[in-house]
């Protein structure tokens, strides 16, 4: 009994013994097939194997963010150290870089974003594509530093809409008036910048009816004075808008906001203030005669059928609006619906990059 499990422990090793010659013989054989692909590859595709074996991927994103004000130089961007030759290298190994280039126009700002995409999967990266690919952001990250340190000033058009219908009283146009203070335009033009306005009466039928100012950038910061002196060039558009004409019959926010918005297609952006209740009064409709026009949500989408027969709502991407509503008396209720209405057609079907409303008691 004893013997029998001597050789029979015997036989086992021997069979591991065997076992493991022929698994060091196949993994031999496995070693020299992948040897000799990579050889091949090395030789048929040149580069390839040499690029794919030594590449770290590397998926991060750097993120920076340099910002200026637009009469100061510009912070020093650091293009040698962004894109030195170790950063070259992991760029080209798949990691990525975000820079967002700020600049304040006194209050107003805007921002430039350069990216440099990682690549997603290891299969992308370190292949002459990619090399390819991070030499021209390179070149094109170097003219966006010259962009950003450069002073370059802008023309900011704006549009102000003065609904008039009822007259204008002391205490409706000293509320203009202030709301048009709290622009800076004053501070807006001492930085270079010029300055494209237009005002309208809501009461008018006819969107022609305005009155247009256009002032030039210049090449440099302005004086006091000089600001000061091509402000009298906006005050006669305000002065025009709050002439007291007396009340009006019918008034139409519908006719001048889309008219002259549709007639403004040069600019990419534009800037918007409206002084109105926003309750139309014209032949494309009443609130007043129809209440629930406003007062019922659920009839919103008639009301928006019957202010675009003449015309389709404007396309207001980019712009930005700053409506104020007047709220009082017995028309508080419609005055309340009206803004939700407004803004809700601005937003959704006009398309504007943002509406900001106020309720001012009159």
């Amino acid at each position: 009994m004893e013997s029998r499990r001597i050789n029979k422990g015997a036989g086992t090793r021997q069979s591991q013994t065997t076992n493991a010659r022929d698994s060091w013989d196949s993994k031999k054989i496995m070693t020299a097939c992948v040897l000799v692909f990579a050889a091949i590859a090395a030789i048929a595709v040149p580069g390839y194997f040499i690029y794919r074996s030594y590449a770290t991927y590397n998926a991060n994103v750097i993120e920076k963010t340099f910002e200026r004000q637009a009469t100061k130089p510009a912070p020093k961007v650091p293009i040698d150290e962004l894109f030195g030759d170790d950063q070259m290298r992991a760029y080209e190994e798949g990691q990525g870089l975000k820079v967002t280039f700020k600049t304040d126009f006194g209050g107003d700002a805007e921002q430039e974003v350069f990216l440099l995409e990682p690549w997603a999967t290891f299969e992308q990266t370190s292949i002459p594509e990619r090399k390819d690919y991070v030499a021209k952001r390179k070149s094109e990250f170097e003219q966006a530093v010259k962009d950003f340190e450069s002073n370059k000033p802008r023309t900011l058009a704006m549009k102000i809409y003065v609904d008039d219908t009822d007259g204008i009283s002391a205490n409706y146009k000293a509320q203009v008036l202030n709301a048009i203070d709290e622009l800076k335009l004053v501070k807006w033009l001492k930085l270079g910048n010029g300055l494209d306005l237009e005002g309208f009466r809501l009461s008018s039928l006819d969107a022609t009816d305005n009155k247009k100012v256009s002032i030039e950038q210049s090449s440099g910061p302005r004086a006091d004075a000089q600001a000061n002196g091509l402000m009298s060039q906006v005050k006669e558009v305000v002065t025009f808008l709050l002439v007291n004409r007396g009340p009006k019959s019918h008034s139409s926010v519908a006719t001048a906001l889309f008219d002259s918005a549709a007639n403004t297609t040069e600019y990419k952006s534009q800037r918007i203030i409206v002084f109105s209740d926003g309750l139309e009064n014209s032949d494309l409709a009443s609130v007043y005669t129809n209440k629930n026009l406003l007062l019922d949500e659920n009839k919103w989408e008639e009301l928006d059928k019957d202010l675009t027969q003449v015309r389709p709502f404007p396309s207001l991407a980019g712009s930005s609006v700053e409506w104020y509503v007047p709220v009082t008396g017995k028309d508080a209720p419609l005055q309340r619906a009206s803004e939700r209405y407004w803004k809700r057609v601005l937003l959704q079907k006009c398309g504007a990059g943002q509406v900001v409303t106020h309720l001012v008691k009159l």
